[in-house]
């Protein structure tokens, strides 16, 4: 929109409330800059704003740094409430582990129902497999191809992959672990100084034994030089 604007395809922009344009009141100053430098106004349907006067320019400005405080607060808001909630180990969303489903319970100090995580009896068993397997000496390959040939498939339906296993036997989660804002959204295992562990807070799928001996297993074959049809 903004292109073909700059581009001279009309001379409006027409939007709901002024921060339906732009959350980040820089970016938004940057924008509208180089909109009305090439002829174009926004116009907001919510909100007396005449964007070709001072007056309305500056009514403009200041209304952007009120947006942007309450953005601001209302994430600040939200982070803390949302930590309150994690640091009592309660589901906060998403698709639970491989294992792992949810059930509803109340929660006494809120007064209202949220969801925690229970073992899923028809896919623990499978877990449990896969770290018995890698404790004893088995590769990713191996495992693969025997859960795909026995019919397995992941809580997508599809088949499994390298990837899958190696994600599961680093989720905390299977040794009951409680784990919140672990990694990045492109990263999963990117370390964060804001990341929360409970432990001993959900039940525990793999017992402590078998986790610390794949976990051995894993920090060895990094260090041992990749061969094809080794993992």
């Amino acid at each position: 929109m903004i292109d073909r604007a700059l581009n001279g395809e009309w001379n409006y922009i027409v939007v709901h409330k002024q921060d339906r344009f732009e959350r980040d009141n820089v970016e938004e100053q940057v924008l509208l800059r180089q909109l009305e430098s090439a002829g174009v106004y926004v116009l907001y349907a919510k909100g007396n704003i005449d964007p070709t006067t001072p007056t309305g320019q500056l009514h403009r400005w200041i209304m952007s740094g009120i947006n942007q405080f309450y953005i601001r607060n209302l994430q600040d808001e939200i982070n803390t409430k949302t930590t309150k909630v994690a640091e009592r180990a309660y589901f906060l969303g998403g698709i639970p582990a491989y294992g792992f489903k949810t059930k509803v319970v109340r929660d006494p100090e809120a007064s209202r129902s949220r969801k925690v995580l229970e073992i899923d009896e028809n896919e623990a068993p499978v877990v449990r497999e896969i770290f018995r397997m890698v404790a004893n000496g088995a590769g990713y390959g191996e495992i693969v191809e025997r859960l795909n040939k026995e019919g397995f498939r992941n809580r997508n339906g599809n088949t499994w992959s390298k990837t899958s296993i190696a994600e599961m036997l680093r989720n905390e989660k299977y040794i009951g672990t409680y784990t919140f804002r672990k990694g990045r959204k492109h990263n999963y295992h990117a370390k964060r100084d804001d990341t929360i562990r409970v432990p001993g807070a959900i039940p525990a799928i793999v017992d402590i034994q078998t986790w610390k001996t794949v976990q051995s297993k894993l920090t060895s074959m990094k260090k041992v030089r990749y061969k094809p049809g080794l993992f």
